[in-house]
């Protein structure tokens, strides 16, 4: 039961993340994947992590573009578009080895 109360308080951790433009998906990700290590037989399967981890990739996709065609609707070259997109992700990964801060200051930073 304490596993669960965990993955419950770390999902609506990371839901409060999200609008404050930190990585509360990835946050998500990783409580339904610490859950799932830390309790094989638990409500939580292959397929759920499998799933949960497709819907955070596809999210992440659509912020990006999104990001770049709105760049480019309020007056960004189509170059600027793409640069949004690449400089976002490029910066999200750099700065991965610091938990939570990194990602969200490379993001911003490219």
């Amino acid at each position: 039961m304490l596993a669960l109360t965990l993955l419950a308080s770390a999902l609506v951790v990371g839901l409060l993340l999200v609008p404050l433009g930190l990585p509360g998906l990835w946050v998500m990700l990783a409580a339904t994947f610490g859950y799932w290590l830390a309790v094989p037989d638990g409500s939580v399967g292959v397929l759920t992590v499998i799933v949960v981890a497709t819907l955070v990739i596809a999210a992440e996709v659509v912020e990006f573009t999104v990001a770049g065609r709105y760049a480019r609707q309020y007056g960004g070259s189509r170059r600027a578009s793409w640069g949004a997109i690449v400089g976002g992700l490029v910066g999200a990964v750099v700065g991965v080895p610091v938990p939570v801060v990194g990602s969200m200051v490379g993001a911003f930073a490219g």
